[in-house]
């Protein structure tokens, strides 16, 4: 789950001292950072529900295939966000988002690191872009999604 941490100590890099003002300007999709906070947010709380709920079920007979999450980066490859995880302006500045960030990420974590990687392994739920996901690479792909993220917020500052 170094990825998962290294993923936010980054995120934490680029949004530090940015100003209100540039927190809130959208961008030509009507997303401002503060907005990318909150799809982050809502996206790991989802995550984290997927995998409690694949745990909760029985395991597969054998260990699910790897699939690559590196297409996640591909900015090239534009999706729409859903509406439970499309953002509705829930962060009014950066302090009330890294509370909320960090209060999740903490959740995510603490529940990860109580189960066996082994079980994280047997255990999946599909994604519906990406397939058959492990529960391992669920919390995964919450980092390498944060990192395609953050790709976005250095365009963002620099527009």
């Amino acid at each position: 789950m170094d990825q998962v941490l290294e993923a936010r100590n980054a995120l934490w890099k680029s949004v530090d001292g940015l100003p209100d003002e540039l927190l809130r300007r959208q961008d030509c999709n009507g997303w401002s950072i503060l907005d990318v906070l909150e799809h982050l947010f809502l996206v790991e709380q989802v995550a984290l529900r997927v995998i409690k709920d694949a745990l909760s079920k029985p395991p597969f007979t054998e260990q699910i295939r790897v699939n690559p999450l590196e297409p996640v980066l591909d900015r090239a490859d534009k999706l729409d966000a859903p509406d439970p995880i499309y953002p509705k302006g829930l962060f009014k500045n950066l302090d009330e988002a890294r509370n909320q960030l960090d209060q999740s990420r903490e959740l995510l974590l603490s529940f990860i690191s109580s189960v066996d990687v082994d079980v994280l392994r047997i255990h999946g739920a599909p994604h519906p872009r990406y397939g058959l996901l492990s529960a391992e690479q669920w919390a995964q792909f919450v980092g390498v999604h944060e990192r395609r993220h953050i790709i976005q917020i250095e365009e963002m500052k620099h527009v």
